[in-house]
């Protein structure tokens, strides 16, 4: 769990063209590019959708993962460019949400093991995957991931291609704290 939450922001309206009209960096922007931004295309008033603040992810974030009801829960989450695998979510957090069996596996029907490779040589662990729903700042993402009993410094470990996903929708993401 968190010590601390923080209000999430909403996503980027994609009736609004560029985010901040500025060019490069986090704000993306469609530069000169007129399919990007078509001449007497709409732009809404300054202020009026999601603010850069909005839109930066940080390496920790609070998320919120539904459960078997659609009850969001929160949880903490570190968004981990390094992880090239699937976004990981910790037993003890699986098992809040119900989505774990008697035994500890995944209670859907139809459930497939992957062996995830940890930074140490030679780590690894077979574990099983499930659906879950979460979101973070307004952005609810679908997402198949491993159940996994390592301890990871947080409930979920976004993986790159999901960070992705969230840039795709005009999301930053920062080191800076």
């Amino acid at each position: 769990g968190l010590s601390e939450q923080r209000p999430c922001g909403g996503p980027r309206d994609p009736t609004s063209g560029s985010i901040g009209g500025t060019e490069g960096g986090c704000n993306g922007g469609g530069g000169g590019n007129p399919f990007l931004n078509p001449e007497g295309a709409y732009v809404p008033p300054k202020g009026s959708g999601p603010t850069e603040a909005d839109l930066r992810l940080h390496t920790r974030e609070c998320a919120e993962v539904a459960d078997l009801g659609l009850e969001w829960h929160h949880a903490s989450a570190i968004l981990d460019t390094g992880n090239e695998g699937c976004t990981l979510i910790t037993r003890p957090l699986a098992q809040r949400l119900g989505i774990l069996d008697a035994r500890g596996h995944p209670s859907q029907a139809r459930v497939r093991w992957i062996t995830v490779n940890g930074v140490v040589e030679g780590a690894s662990e077979r574990i099983p995957t499930t659906a879950i729903t979460y979101r973070i700042k307004g952005k609810v993402v679908k997402a198949v991931v491993g159940v996994t009993g390592a301890r990871l410094g947080c409930d979920l470990l976004i993986s790159r291609r999901e960070i992705l996903a969230f840039e795709s929708d005009g999301y930053c993401l920062s080191a800076r704290l």
